[in-house]
């Protein structure tokens, strides 16, 4: 996004006690987008128009020993809803030593969440949006700790990348670790991360967390594919919401040029209960940019949702999007 303003700061850091070497800046980018949505039978209905508007600050500067304090905070809103913050970060860059930082609410800047969907799409997830009951929770087998404050750090040494998060929650703490070898050949990645978080905020029963996936690009082609569980420790349960989970996501995104990208997924989620069958999310995705504008097309479907048989919902959507 560029940049709309930027403000010189001489105390970005005086809340941390040190100075600063030089002027910071202080920078304001913004993003709005209009969507349509139809939905089949099952999913979703009323108006199939939405919008929704981003504006983003970020701010950063130099201590004089060479770190750097960087900022965020985000907004979000829409027609007939109100604007609220959805993101926040306050992180120092200590160069070879890593990084460490405060991200609150939907910032996920170190642990599991960062990496809970590596599998490459041009639009959306393939879980995403169909008017399904949930999507994209640890109760849909996608390993995510939530969205509490979190204390992250995340180091690189060549191209091995470690990346650790924790968090207070009702019951002491929740926390993951993550490690991801870029490279390993020329375009590879894998990686495997392993965490412990609550499996909702009503629900204090502590949820295992485990994924590994790899990434491959090749020429325009990126191919993807994560496999992840969610097991709550005190067994298998009896209800959707405390059943281990497996799932398994993979798919592919293609650059036909600079401008357009196409991708494909799917994903397969079996929950441990004799009582449910497996769920399928596969969808396909488009996008092209020009300049600041962003057209994108959507289809998602989910099948045997929450792994209830015949519980199948879908989307199609269009989107426009401009950043500034």
């Amino acid at each position: 996004m560029n940049n709309l303003k930027k403000i010189g700061l001489t105390a970005l850091a005086g809340t941390l006690a040190a100075s600063v070497a030089q002027a910071g800046t202080l920078s304001v980018s913004g993003s709005a987008e209009i969507n349509y949505q139809t939905h089949g039978d099952g999913s979703a209905t009323g108006n199939p128009f939405s919008d929704n508007q981003t504006m983003s600050f970020s701010g950063s500067g130099e201590l004089d020993n060479g770190y750097t304090v960087s900022y965020s905070n985000t907004l979000t809103g829409g027609a007939g809803t109100s604007v609220k913050f959805t993101g926040s970060s306050v992180a120092i860059d200590m160069g070879d030593a890593g990084t460490i930082g405060l991200y609150g609410d939907n910032s996920d800047g170190a642990g599991i969440s960062t990496y809970q969907d590596v599998v490459p799409n041009a639009g959306e997830q393939v879980w995403d949006d169909t008017g399904a009951p949930t999507h994209g929770s640890i109760a849909d087998g996608v390993v995510d700790e939530g969205v509490r404050n979190n204390l992250g750090y995340s180091v690189s040494a060549g191209d091995i990348t470690v990346s650790a998060a924790w968090a207070k929650a009702a019951d002491g703490g929740e926390g993951s670790a993550v490690l991801v070898y870029d490279n390993l050949i020329d375009g590879l990645s894998i990686g495997y991360g392993v965490g412990e978080t609550q499996e909702s905020a009503a629900n204090s029963n502590t949820t295992d967390l485990e994924t590994m996936f790899v990434k491959y690009t090749m020429g325009a082609a990126t191919f993807g594919i994560q496999k992840s569980s969610v097991e709550p420790t005190n067994g298998s349960g009896t209800t959707v919401s405390t059943t281990d989970k497996d799932r398994l996501h993979y798919g592919v995104s293609f650059a036909v040029n600079e401008n357009l990208s196409i991708s494909a997924g799917q994903s397969d989620l079996e929950f441990d209960a004799a009582n449910l069958v497996d769920q399928t999310d596969s969808g396909i995705s488009a996008s092209y940019t020009m300049g600041s504008t962003t057209i994108g097309l959507v289809h998602n479907k989910t099948s045997d949702a929450q792994g209830v048989s015949g519980a199948d919902f879908d989307v199609s959507e269009i989107k426009l999007s401009f950043a500034f």
